[in-house]
């Protein structure tokens, strides 16, 4: 870690865009955009001991606001067989590389089903269209995987992360019913009160996973390094907002709903800090020799119509 690079770059993605819903035979609709929201060099410090991470500072403060937005409402058993909810509930997603590499590098394979659409075939922004989150074109929201706050809203709990969904009245229809709990109920109260709704403040690593208590020791053990994480601040003050959602929606549900519910959130977050892993560099410096070795086999013979697009990478992951 002695010989970490003097700096690296942090580049923040946010998903823009709402729920859609789609079903076969639709024409091609836009499902959202990955957007990049922040970005920043960032400058080596000390060496953390007790993190036994390198710390890297911001040059400059990294601040970004992000939304998320649930599903809410009822969807056919027509959606159920030949179609989807997609673009609910997108986190905003974080990667660190080397100074002189992309941090996305990631593009749409050309697709005989979206000759028609317009957009780049690289980013950010990433332009996502039903056909994408079809596996059509090699790349979804899912592959720009990264670094993300979960849980993101105070008081929320690790197993409340996602909405919830219920069976709806009709035969394998669905019922969107947003973030549902205790602790949902806890910030809507204190909203309608017109207090302030809390702040996050802590360190988040990737790739993240939880040790839970079912788990056994060998399965715990096994789980993936964390290569590097960031500390954060995630505020939730007024006049950012979380929306509750209609009370008529419970009533598509099969099951009567005990607890009110969030439609979708906003929030402001502000990177105080980067921590990287040896392993992580490790990493970096193996993908540099195979980026190496794959030009070195360019030249000397296998090409391809795409070769000069292609983009070299040197994230972390």
């Amino acid at each position: 870690m002695k010989d970490a690079p003097s700096h690296l770059l942090l580049s923040a993605l946010t998903w823009i865009g709402r729920p859609t819903v789609w079903t076969a035979g639709d024409e091609d609709e836009h499902i959202g955009t990955y957007e990049e929201a922040a970005s920043a060099r960032l400058i080596k410090g000390k060496i953390n001991t007790e993190l036994e991470a390198v710390e890297y500072i911001p040059t400059n403060p990294i601040v970004f606001q992000y939304t998320r937005h649930a599903h809410v409402g009822t969807t056919s058993s027509e959606v159920t067989y030949y179609g989807g909810v997609f673009g609910s509930n997108m986190p905003p997603v974080l990667r660190i590389c080397l100074p002189d590499r992309q941090p996305w590098p990631e593009r749409f394979q050309r697709s005989y089903l979206d000759e028609d659409i317009k957009r780049s075939r690289s980013g950010p922004p990433f332009e996502f269209y039903n056909v994408d989150l079809n596996g059509e074109t090699g790349l979804e929201p899912d592959c720009l995987d990264g670094l993300t706050f979960a849980p993101d809203l105070p008081g929320q709990p690790d197993d409340g992360l996602g909405p919830v969904e219920d069976e709806g009245d009709e035969v394998d229809s669905a019922v969107g019913l947003g973030w549902q709990g205790t602790w949902v109920t806890a910030l809507l109260e204190k909203q309608d009160k017109r207090q302030p709704l809390g702040e996050r403040n802590e360190i988040v690593w990737h790739p993240k996973t939880i040790n839970a208590w079912w788990r056994r020791p060998e399965d715990q053990e096994a789980a993936p390094a964390i290569t590097w994480g960031v500390e954060f601040s995630l505020r939730f003050r007024q006049p950012l907002k979380i929306t509750e959602f209609s009370s008529h929606i419970y009533k598509d549900a099969d099951e009567s709903v005990p607890s009110r519910g969030i439609s979708s959130y906003t929030v402001r977050a502000t990177i105080l800090r980067t921590f990287v892993k040896n392993k992580w560099f490790v990493q970096a410096n193996n993908l540099d020799g195979k980026n190496e070795d794959e030009d070195e086999g360019t030249e000397s013979g296998g090409d391809s119509e795409d070769d000069d697009e292609d983009m070299d990478s040197g994230y972390g992951y």
